[in-house]
């Protein structure tokens, strides 16, 4: 997906259509699913086979090989060609998959700028300066939902001779919100979305009625439900700080790399993005599958420790930067 959206490295649009096109993914919430879906298919898989033959539900695939039921259910959850198709690794999935999928769960525990999260809804006529114009206005999803409730019923209130509808019903506008959304932040948008320098009447319209269809309010508290973070604007941070414009697409091509400690001019989110989008995923705490810890400034004892027993490389933040610029390498 694009790097503009909820950059999930690895996952093409052809890779999307691929999915929708095998039944593997219905809404967008699937993307995030799929890992569970796929292990839970492999339990149930091995729990087929040890009650034996007489649970098998012989179906013939393709080869003229009998399938149980469970294999037929793994073979729905992940397609074809996210599994090795000959070799020894037959029927196992592709390293390829299993990188993918930890950009997922990365991306869900990451969390997506506003600006970012507002663009992948793909709202006509909302790209992505209107996204980030949005963004810096209303502050968090909360905000804005409310904001594009409140702008839907004007309209319809106007649209039915009753003029402008009190602005009291803005309380009244039905949202859900992500968790790390605080009560301070619940306050009332402060201009209405047609007053917005960059907006204008059309796009008002256009995101006002986007929200007000069931279908796409689903989709996004889904999302939502599933985990996935939309971090609130921030003026400094990750969806305007030009730190992370210089990064070489392989510098961590593959690796899992932990940050701890703080990075000249990146947040910690800002770190976290700066790896997946040069090709590596970031993680939280080093464990057996680290391959690089980058020790920042002021960065405790405890995991520089645990990464020399494990073998794990360990670099400082100026090196980890000239990484990412492509001026040196691993």
């Amino acid at each position: 997906m694009s790097r503009d959206a909820l950059d999930v490295g690895g996952l093409a649009k052809a890779t999307v259509q691929s999915l929708f096109d095998e039944a593997v993914i219905k809404t967008p919430n699937d993307l995030f699913t799929v890992r569970r879906r796929y292990e839970s298919s492999l339990q149930a898989n091995s729990e087929g086979h040890a009650k034996g033959e007489e649970n098998t539900d012989n179906a013939e695939n393709r080869t003229g090989v009998a399938m149980t039921r469970s294999d037929a259910s793994t073979t729905r959850v992940v397609p074809p060609f996210w599994r090795y198709q000959s070799g020894k690794n037959l029927g196992k999935i592709k390293l390829s998959t299993s990188k993918l999928f930890d950009a997922l769960d990365t991306v869900k525990l990451r969390g997506v700028p506003l600006a970012r999260f507002l663009y992948a809804l793909g709202i006509p006529t909302v790209g992505l300066e209107t996204a980030k114009v949005l963004a810096k206005e209303y502050g968090t999803l909360h905000a804005f939902r409310v904001a594009a409730g409140l702008e839907w019923e004007l309209r319809k209130g106007s649209a039915g001779g009753k003029g402008d509808a009190d602005a009291d019903l803005i309380g009244e506008t039905s949202v859900s919100e992500t968790s790390s959304e605080t009560s301070s932040e619940k306050s009332l948008p402060a201009r209405r979305m047609t007053d917005v320098e960059g907006v204008g009447p059309v796009v008002a319209a256009v995101v006002g009625q986007f929200w007000a269809e069931p279908g796409n309010v689903e989709v996004v508290d889904l999302l939502l439900h599933e985990g996935l973070v939309v971090q609130a604007y921030q003026e400094s941070g990750n969806e305007g700080n030009k730190s992370l414009s210089y990064i070489s697409p392989n510098a961590f091509e593959g690796k899992k790399v932990v940050v701890t400690g703080s990075v000249p001019n990146m947040t910690r989110t800002d770190a976290a993005a700066a790896v997946t989008m040069a090709g590596g995923i970031s993680q939280a705490a080093v464990s057996g599958k680290t391959d690089i810890l980058v020790l920042g400034d002021g960065a405790g004892r405890r995991k520089a420790l645990a990464a020399e027993q494990k073998g794990v490389t360990v670099i400082d933040a100026e090196t980890f930067l000239a990484i990412l610029r492509g001026d040196a390498r691993l």
